[in-house]
Parts: C-alpha cells; structure tokens; sequence
C-alpha cells in the first residue's frame, strides 16, 4: 500500500484531536466547537456519538476511543459534515433515543441533504457476548445496514470493499455478530426513516486506540478515506 498524502493528513489531524478528547478523560465536556460542523459536502454526513463516555439506561458507558477524532479528522481532510457528540452525559444514547438532540439538530439543519448518506461510526471490542456467552468474534469491521433502505447496500458494499482491499475481515450486514444496526433509535434506522441511505461501521478497537500499531492505523485511514470517496461520488 502506497501511503498518499490524504492518508498523513487524516491520521496527523486524527492522532491530534483524539488528544483533546484523552485529555479531558472523554468526558467531552472541554469541547467548544460545535457538535455538527457543515463541510462543503452536506449529502454525506459522519458521525460519531460514542466518541465519550455516554448514559444508556441510566448507566454511564465507556466511549469508543478514537472514533470521534477520527470522525473529525475526516471530515475535515476530505470536507464532509460532521455530527460528533461531545458530552453524553446531557442526555441518553443518540444510538438509541429517537428524540436525541444531536437528531433534532441535524433534522433541523436538513441533513444529510437532499436524502443523502449517514455513515455511522462506532468501536468495538475483540469479545461478544451472545446467548449469555463471550467469545471472539474474529472481525475486524461490521458493517449494519439498518432495515437495508435506499441505497443502504450500495453504500455499505462500497466500504466493504474498501476495507477488504486492505485485508480486514467484515461482517457484512451483521449477520455474524448481530450487530445490525437495527434498533429502533439507532442513527441508522432514524437517517433511514427520513429518506436517506445510511450504514454503521464497527471498528476493532486494535484499529483506533492510542496505543494502537501505526500501520494498522494507517490501514483503517486509507480504507475510510478510499471507501467514503466512492460513496460520495455514488451520491452525487
């Protein structure tokens, strides 16, 4: 693989915003900048709402280390919309609340546009549980399509790819993990149910912590950046 220029800047960008995320131990609440920040492409929108630690049910998560400064490192390389949020302790789960603010905030702002693209980032670990048993899952990427509505697929086949042409395993769709991206309030199911196509992406917590390999690093940046690229060309 031949390392681009593209591929620096998002991971230099990414290495450098995860810090102010660490430094304030996810918590979120350092952050001054908005939680949506329109770039100059506003049909394909990123997000990333586990970027800090967040309520479910009452009960405070961990976040999913690295996703949200790799969701900003993103946007602002390649000039998409970013919808990160910064404290998840105001409110309950945007991955699982319909009445999230940060999709009452993008609702108002009509986004993704024009019944556009939602790319959905998230980490997980190496272990899931299932039928009350852990065990490894053995994948590196999951990728859930919602209720498959829209371009969903296309989209979804799209990162696929992607990410296979750089050796990682996918679960395409969810059917090995179960991680379909198919509850009720999930950012993809609510992206979907306005009219746009939209995807969630799990990544190995090998690919995105700071303690993570670099060429590892550098794998995930140049299949996010390739992957994202056809999207947007498909959706314009």
């Amino acid at each position: 693989m031949t390392i681009s220029a593209t591929d620096r800047a998002v991971l230099g960008t990414w290495e450098d915003r995860e810090e102010d995320f660490a430094a304030a131990q996810y918590s979120g609440k350092f952050r001054d900048a908005p939680e949506i920040v329109i770039g100059e492409e506003t049909g394909l929108v990123l997000s990333a709402v586990h970027g800090v630690k967040h309520k479910r049910r009452g009960v405070v998560k961990e976040e999913d280390e690295g996703t949200g400064g790799l969701c900003s490192a993103l946007g602002y390389v390649l000039g998409l919309t970013t919808a990160i949020v910064h404290n998840g302790e105001l409110a309950n789960d945007a991955n699982s609340d319909p009445d999230h603010p940060i999709k009452t905030d993008l609702a108002n702002l009509s986004l993704p546009a024009n019944g556009g693209v939602l790319v959905d980032l998230h980490g997980m670990s190496v272990r899931r549980k299932k039928s009350g048993q852990w065990s490894e899952h053995g994948q590196d990427i999951v990728i859930g399509l919602g209720k498959d509505l829209g371009n969903s697929r296309a989209v979804g086949e799209l990162l696929r790819d992607a990410f296979i042409e750089q050796g990682l395993v996918v679960d395409f769709g969810g059917d090995i993990t179960t991680w379909r991206a198919q509850g009720t309030g999930t950012m993809t199911m609510w992206a979907q149910n306005r009219g746009c196509s939209a995807v969630q992406i799990e990544i190995l917590d090998r690919f995105r912590q700071e303690k993570s390999d670099h060429q590892e690093k550098i794998r995930l940046v140049h299949s996010l950046i390739n992957g994202l690229r056809a999207v947007r060309k498909m959706s314009c």
